[in-house]
């Protein structure tokens, strides 16, 4: 799963995870600094079925468990 603000850039992609390595790819167009785009990725990563790895590659240091993290504003 793609998560990313950008659709575009994340459908190009996944077409070349597609054609490199046979494998398909969800994506999930999201701003994660916007409290409605986090719900999103929180809501996709929740009911997805199948997630061995993930990676944060958003710029934003958290630690413990996605799914036991609150998407609740973090003061800094």
């Amino acid at each position: 799963m793609l998560i990313a603000r950008r659709r575009g850039r994340m459908e190009r992609l996944a077409a070349d995870l597609a054609a490199q390595h046979g494998t398909g790819v969800d994506i999930c167009a999201a701003d994660l600094a916007d409290l409605s785009g986090l719900n999103a990725a929180v809501g996709r990563i929740t009911t997805s079925p199948r997630i061995e790895l993930l990676v944060n590659n958003a710029g934003f240091v958290g630690y413990g468990l996605v799914m036991a993290r609150s998407s609740a504003p973090t003061q800094t």
